[in-house]
């Protein structure tokens, strides 16, 4: 990903130069003469901007719509300013948007797949700052009920939004079983704790080994496993076990770690390990409070219990 780009989009929190126009009918149109909009009536008019950020672009250039500087920025000054928003509303104008580029979308003009390159790239992309699973689903139902995808597209399509539904935010997450170094056998849901952070990694992992790192250093972190308020479980999803075994002693006592024999992970798609690390903020039911996220939130997450 082009980080060195489009990061310092991040902060941009205004709306796109393609939405002036539509706003600014809006105002024109809503506004009274020595009258203070009510809240409702200020939001109202937010959620409109949002549903409507799309109807002043031009899908129909195909020359304009493969430029990072129009389209690839309109989209994430887009994804900027979702946030606030309710599911509904965001749903709609995800909805929204790719109706407008399917209907521009022909053989010449391929605005309908390079928006859901888009969509994939910064929503779904384990590497994306933007990631955002709950975010993707609109587009996923979307693609199902398009006209323009094939087959082969809709099938995909259906898996991806089956793993993604799996071990969902608010949801109870799959039991696994793990095996730890004497050889001997428990699994997740037998662990008795306030929360848990479940920890996918690979020792030989750059990625995870500043993970691990961060876990071992972070005050919080640790004070609550000291308290006993929080269980670390690290498991190790590969096939090379003299590897794990080599790096175990790098791992602190008062971890959990094991390793997942015979893979049953992959084999049952019990999780959807696209890269890892991969961390699993649960509280004491085993329900998903954080999923698949960056250790920073998960520590910023926690740092209020007591």
């Amino acid at each position: 990903m082009r980080k060195e780009t489009y990061l310092f989009i991040a902060t941009i929190c205004t709306i796109s130069i393609c939405l002036n126009s539509s706003c600014k009918k809006l105002e024109n149109k809503t506004s009274q003469p020595n009258k203070t909009p009510t809240i409702n009536e200020e939001k109202s008019q937010a959620s409109y901007r949002v549903l409507h950020y799309w109807d002043s672009f031009d899908f129909s250039d195909s020359i304009r719509i493969s430029r990072p500087d129009i389209t690839e920025k309109a989209f994430v000054d887009f994804l900027n300013i979702l946030p606030p928003y309710d599911s509904i509303t965001i749903r709609n104008s995800m909805k929204n948007m790719l109706q407008q580029a399917e209907l521009q979308n022909s053989a010449n003009n391929n605005a309908y797949f390079y928006m859901l390159k888009l969509c994939n790239h910064y929503l779904y992309d384990p590497n994306s700052p933007f990631r955002d699973e709950e975010l993707y689903i609109p587009v996923l139902e979307y693609i199902l009920q398009d006209k323009s995808s094939n087959e082969t597209t809709k099938q995909q399509t259906e898996f991806d939004i089956k793993m993604i539904l799996k071990n969902r935010l608010g949801s109870i997450t799959s039991d696994i079983t793990y095996t730890i170094a004497s050889g001997s056998s428990s699994n997740l849901y037998a662990i008795e704790s306030p929360y848990t952070i479940l920890y996918f990694y690979n020792p030989d992992c750059n990625a995870c080994k500043e993970t691990t790192a961060f876990l071992k250093t972070s005050k919080s972190i640790n004070d609550l496993l000291q308290n006993r308020k929080l269980s670390i479980l690290a498991v190790y999803t590969d096939t090379d076990l003299s590897l794990w075994k080599r790096h175990l002693n790098e791992i602190p006592s008062n971890w959990i770690v094991g390793y997942d024999k015979g893979q049953q992970i992959e084999k049952l798609k019990l999780y959807e390990l696209r890269a890892i690390p991969s961390l699993y903020l649960l509280d004491k039911d085993k329900r998903v409070l954080l999923k698949d996220a960056n250790i920073m939130y998960i520590e910023k997450f926690i740092s209020g219990i007591q």
